[in-house]
């Protein structure tokens, strides 16, 4: 067989996944070429992100060097920028250089999706990367800091004052959170009469939370949020935000700490040739191949795959359901065998609302409360990619249960 080299771009979850299928297929076959381009060296656990941000798990907990995924087969790692694709002479161009492809996968992720509005990407906070946690851990350590020093009543507040854009899943947690951070641990360490003036919002555009979770999750996590003492603003689209705070209609809420959860769009990829792209997404065909590319697979928030109710949702479960299949029709068109469709049930939804809390749906079980939020933890914690890390995990959740979280600022 001649030799051929599949060229895998980003390690999120449809990336890494593809690799360790494609590696479990290929093992120490001196005919394929694996190949694994990223813009950093470690795999980023995503959805305990805002645990990281919060104090309760370590940043190393939740990434995993990614030379160590692929270390058995001595497979080629390039740690770099993707700048564009070749489909005419199939070569990736990178920041580091050109990289040749037979097979290439597409999968390098979500950006943070500003929808034009002024002063978002200046003047907010986010939570896509590890910095982005370290970021916001600091500022809620420092805003509090500030306040314990500061006589004006009204700065006292605005630095007190921690808004969440965006009712989204991520909105949601990170909400929880910051609150079980501030009123469950910082509290201990400042003056009540510091505590007392925080106030934590979460504003949405909308008319309602978490939008396409079912209504029982939305009503739990509403509840959630009254029991946090986070104050609910619906209805309330942004204008803009400043160094003074966040704006709507004729009001404002006076903050230093503006946190965007509103949206993502997928990641701009360049191409030599037309690709149809549908709301900035790459439409795929049933077998995840580009149209008219059939030696290219796009995989993941890039992926544009039509449903009856539009395209599949951003999520990690998908990603990784799809990098299977990917790899499945990789290893088929190998060895001159027709690729198959790939199809998607969901297996529920989690979401979690705090210690000892949280609410979703397992298959037609409507789940809440303390066995919930285990469930969700045991779920999660399997995701893990190695048992190095569920350890650490396991270990920094159980101190967590007893002990107050880690005030330590990020670096």
């Amino acid at each position: 067989m001649q030799k051929k080299r599949i060229v895998i771009l980003g390690a999120g979850f449809a990336g890494i996944y593809t690799y360790k299928y494609l590696h479990k297929y290929f093992h120490q076959n001196k005919n394929i070429e694996l190949v694994l381009v990223n813009k950093t060296s470690y795999f980023l656990f995503t959805p305990l992100l805002h645990e990281v941000a919060t104090g309760g798990i370590s940043s190393d907990d939740i990434v995993h060097p990614i030379r160590e995924s692929i270390g058995c087969c001595l497979s080629e790692f390039h740690e770099t920028e993707v700048e564009s694709v070749s489909c005419e002479k199939k070569i990736v161009k990178t920041k580091g250089g050109d990289i040749s492809y037979d097979y290439l996968v597409i999968s390098l992720g979500s950006q943070t999706n500003s929808f034009g509005i002024p002063g978002v990407l200046e003047h907010s906070y986010f939570l896509k990367t590890l910095e982005d946690a370290f970021a916001l851990k600091n500022q809620i350590i420092d805003t509090i800091e500030k306040a314990g020093a500061v006589e004006d009543k009204e700065e006292k507040k605005r630095l007190l004052t921690y808004a969440i854009i965006g009712g989204g899943p991520t909105g949601i947690e990170l909400a929880t959170e910051i609150s079980e951070f501030i009123f469950g641990t910082l509290s201990r360490y400042y003056k009540p009469e510091v505590i007392k003036n925080v106030r934590i919002f979460v504003i949405q555009a909308t008319g309602q939370i978490l939008p396409g979770f079912p209504n029982f999750v939305r009503v739990e996590a509403e509840k959630a949020l009254k029991r946090e003492k986070i104050e609910l603003l619906l209805n309330t689209p942004v204008e803009k935000i400043t160094k003074k705070g966040i704006f709507f209609g004729e009001n404002c809420i006076e903050t230093e700490t503006a946190i965007w959860t509103a949206g993502v769009s997928p990641v701009s990829l360049g191409f030599d040739q037309d690709i149809e792209k549908e709301k900035g997404k790459i439409v795929v065909e049933p077998t995840l191949q580009v149209k008219n590319q059939k030696d290219i697979f796009v995989l993941g928030d890039m992926a544009y795959f039509p449903t009856e109710d539009g395209c599949l949702p951003a999520l990690a479960q998908v990603a990784v359901v799809q990098a299977k299949q990917a790899a499945k029709n990789i290893v088929a068109l190998i060895n001159g065998v027709a690729p198959q469709p790939f199809s998607f049930h969901s297996k529920g939804i989690l979401l979690s609302l705090g210690k000892l809390h949280a609410a979703g749906t397992i298959g037609k079980l409507k789940l809440k409360g303390p066995f919930m939020w285990w469930v969700w933890r045991t779920i999660y914690w399997m995701k893990l990619i190695t048992w190095k890390q569920r350890i650490k995990v396991g270990v920094d959740w159980a101190i967590s249960l007893f002990m107050r979280r880690d005030i330590n600022r990020g670096k």
